[in-house]
């Protein structure tokens, strides 16, 4: 499994900025790069300003980091991504598998 992971994927973590108004500015830190085995999935068809639009997803497994949640952001081959699912591995907790989509 772990000679598997072969492409390499940036993992964002949130790091919110305080905003002028007292609230909360969406940000994310500048990442950490790991490998990842990545499998391409069906894609998801949306509408965009009239206009129809297809978000790729995918399956991607990776070592264990218990810091992962929804609300991490994943950059694979330059696009980022939204997790829309989170897996722990059959192998007592050293992986975890993520499904993700792009952010249009």
């Amino acid at each position: 499994m772990i000679g598997d992971l072969r492409a390499q994927v940036t993992v964002l973590m949130p790091a919110p900025i305080t905003d002028a108004g007292g609230g909360f500015e969406p940000s994310y830190d500048a990442g950490t790069n790991v490998d990842a085995n990545v499998e391409s999935l069906s894609s998801r068809r949306t509408s965009v300003a009239g206009r129809d639009r297809f978000r790729r997803r995918y399956r991607l497994t990776m070592r264990y980091q218990e810091a992962i949640g929804f609300s991490a952001r994943i950059v694979y081959r330059g696009v980022v991504h939204r997790i829309t699912d989170i897996r722990a591995g059959g192998d007592r907790q050293r992986t975890h598998t993520l499904t993700m989509e792009e952010i249009v």
